[in-house]
């Protein structure tokens, strides 16, 4: 269906309507005063300053329409703080309390965490199998203050914007079984906070980024089941010094040797490489794993049994 064009400054005293209703007067230096110009393009030169309030809720509101959040449905008579109350929306979301309510701040939104109390910035966004649709909208790197995305059992449509990149505070990003396609976005080695990044169970193409491995705080690397991941075997694993935890099981990555550059992480607690085409005998340097879990050595003990038989694909770890 075709949407009507609406203007910045229609869509600023849209804002401006619904969030301050019962006020006299707008705070005019917030933070955030340029963001909706940046986001209309409009001139500096024009614009006018908005608050941290009506950004946190059009950021918000952006991303609920895009993944399947509804149009909210009320009588046009009543004052837009009273109609928050009494709308019904059509949404695909399986929960969506106090989404797009005037009378909540969107900190009290449901899944949307904020630390700070004071300032209300936005640090935590989970919404974990709450039928999630559509597409993942460019705007949501603009919460820059955001520490934690979780969106896993989801089912989206597209890819993952490259503008996830630009969340510099962001420690964990879970996007497990989402069906997102297209690449694995290269700026995900700008997130250098970074501590948990899972990505499994998706349709990503293409080969896997070597920009992850900037990511040295890394503990934690999930991303097993992405049959469409090609190329060579992750270069540059051995920057990731903290990582404790790594799973890339069944990609369908380049036939090569043992990735020696594994024997450099000796926090490595939990590993599997399973269904793997890595070839080769495996180096004696694999000692040097000394905090591997006793399921790793498990594993490791069948790819013994494995590589007897002269199976040098089926199991790593």
């Amino acid at each position: 269906p075709s949407c009507a064009k609406i203007s910045y400054h229609e869509l600023r005293a849209s804002l401006l309507t619904f969030l301050y209703q019962d006020s006299d007067e707008i705070p005019s230096c917030d933070p955030a005063h340029l963001a909706l110009v940046s986001l209309s393009g409009a001139s500096s030169d024009n614009a006018t300053f908005v608050t941290g309030k009506e950004w946190r809720y059009f950021l918000l509101a952006t991303f609920y329409f895009a993944t399947g959040g509804g149009v909210v449905h009320s009588s046009s008579t009543r004052s837009a703080r009273s109609r928050s109350s009494s709308s019904s929306s059509s949404s695909s979301w399986t929960n969506d309390d106090n989404w797009l309510s005037s009378q909540h701040d969107p900190c009290e939104w449901y899944g949307v965490s904020c630390a700070n109390p004071d300032t209300n910035d936005i640090t935590g966004l989970s919404l974990v199998q709450n039928n999630l649709q559509g597409s993942l909208p460019s705007e949501i790197g603009l919460l820059s203050n955001l520490e934690t995305l979780e969106l896993s059992t989801n089912t989206f449509d597209g890819t993952l914007p490259t503008e996830i990149g630009d969340l510099a505070n962001l420690r964990t990003l879970d996007l497990e079984r989402c069906s997102l396609d297209g690449r694995i976005p290269s700026e995900i080695g700008r997130l250098t906070n970074l501590a948990e990044l899972w990505l499994s169970r998706n349709s990503f193409r293409g080969t896997f980024p070597p920009e992850v491995t900037q990511c040295t705080e890394l503990r934690s690397l999930l991303a097993p089941e992405l049959p469409n991941i090609e190329g060579p075997f992750p270069a540059g694993l051995a920057r990731l010094s903290k990582l404790q935890e790594l799973s890339l099981v069944a990609l369908s990555l380049d036939r090569g040797p043992f990735p020696t550059s594994l024997f450099s992480l000796t926090s490595l607690e939990k590993v599997n490489l399973s269904f793997l085409q890595l070839t080769g005998g495996i180096p004696t340097e694999i000692g040097s794993l000394v905090r591997l879990s006793k399921s790793s050595r498990g594993l490791l003990s069948r790819l013994v049994s494995s590589r007897a038989r002269g199976d040098h694909s089926r199991f790593l770890f």
